[in-house]
C-alpha cells in the first residue's frame, strides 16, 4: 500500500512539474468565423458568374500579464493563407480584428486557424 501511494505521489508530482514548467500555456486566444460575400450578378451579362470571396473575422485576447506586440493571424481559407496583423495587445486586452480576402471556389469552403505568431 505504501509503494502505491509512493507511485500516485510521483505521478501527482510530474503532472504539477509537466503543467507549471513544460507546457506552453496560450498566449493569445484567437476566436474566428468565417465571413463569405458574393459579388452582385450583372443582368446585362448573364454569361459572367459572380465571384465569391471569404475573410475571417473575430476576436483575439491577450491572455498574459505582459504586453504582446506584432501579432500576426493567419488562417486558410479554400487552401489559402489570408492574415491581419495586430500592432499590440496590452495585457488581458480583447481586440476585434478581420483578416484580407480572398477568391473562394464554393460557399462553404474548408476554413481554420492556420496559425499566431507574436514578438517574445
Amino acid at each position: 500500500m505504501k509503494k502505491l501511494f509512493i507511485f500516485l505521489a510521483a505521478i501527482v508530482v510530474a503532472y504539477l512539474i509537466y503543467d507549471n514548467f513544460v507546457k506552453k500555456h496560450e498566449v493569445i486566444h484567437v476566436e474566428g468565423e468565417l465571413v463569405r460575400i458574393k459579388e452582385a450578378a450583372s443582368l446585362e451579362a448573364p454569361g459572367i458568374t459572380p465571384r465569391s470571396f471569404g475573410y475571417a473575422e473575430g476576436t483575439a485576447k491577450n491572455m498574459t500579464d505582459e504586453v504582446v506586440k506584432n501579432i500576426v493571424i493567419n488562417y486558410m481559407i479554400d487552401r489559402q493563407i489570408s492574415s491581419t496583423t495586430i500592432p499590440q495587445l496590452n495585457p488581458n486586452e480583447e481586440v476585434k480584428f478581420k483578416t484580407n480576402q480572398v477568391m473562394i471556389r464554393v460557399m462553404e469552403p474548408p476554413f481554420y486557424l492556420e496559425s499566431v505568431k507574436y514578438e517574445e
